[in-house]
């Protein structure tokens, strides 16, 4: 007659092979995972388009401001040749 298995044999056993899926799951992670040459060319594009972004506001900003200057002096030339018509 063949011995009895020993119950906390069977447990390490078990435990055993939980570990080595969970150590393969963790291994399957830090695959899919960014290092930290990953982040810092990141950070490196988003500083490089934040600047871009605000260079173009900029040119946004003067080229508007020229042109309300512009339709500004377009109103104060006409308003006396207006006012000549009304009268």
């Amino acid at each position: 007659m063949a011995e009895p298995e020993n119950i906390v044999l069977l447990l390490l056993r078990e435990i055993r092979g939980d570990v080595a899926d969970v150590r393969g799951e963790v291994g399957d992670m830090r695959q899919q995972m960014a290092t930290k040459n990953d982040i810092a060319d990141v950070r490196s594009d988003v500083k490089s388009i934040a600047a871009d972004v605000a260079s173009g506001l900029m040119t946004v900003e003067k080229r508007l401001s020229d042109r309300i200057n512009h339709l500004n002096r377009a109103v104060l030339d006409i308003t006396p040749q207006l006012s000549a018509m009304v009268c």
